[in-house]
């Protein structure tokens, strides 16, 4: 393996969001990447949810998953590293022309946030009021 590992979206991976294993039981001289689960994907809170898909699109329902096939907000994001960035750009309950910043932690079922900074007092009390299941 040469070079900085990379993921699926191209950039390198968080640190700790990597493992690295070396499969000598099968000979294997140079280790293998292994990714833990990133943010990609839907994730519910009580009766909230939202989706963050691969592209960097994100679309919330503040009425569950069925909710996201008419999601009340939609926006975009982007991660480096722990930090996620949030933007809305349209929905009736959106905060058009505020960004957020959060930093998260993610396992294979949970996602949690804890506001950096953002002027969107909504999207902080939604974002940051519990720990948000993966779906």
């Amino acid at each position: 393996m040469s070079g900085q590992p990379r993921t699926r979206m191209g950039r390198p991976p968080a640190p700790g969001l990597a493992l690295l294993l070396c499969l000598c039981a099968l000979g294997c001289d140079d280790p293998v990447e292994v990714e833990e689960p990133g943010v990609v994907g839907t994730w519910t809170l009580a009766q909230n949810a939202f989706h963050l898909d691969e592209s960097g699109a994100v679309a919330v329902s503040l009425n569950g998953t069925a909710g996201l096939a008419a999601p009340d907000i939609i926006g975009a994001y982007s991660t480096s590293e722990t930090t996620l960035t949030l933007s809305d750009t349209s929905g009736s309950q959106s905060c058009v022309g505020f960004v957020g910043r959060y930093t998260f932690v993610v396992d294979a079922t949970s996602l949690s946030f804890e506001v950096l900074t953002d002027g969107c007092a909504g999207r902080t009390t939604f974002l940051t009021s519990g720990i948000w299941s993966r779906q």
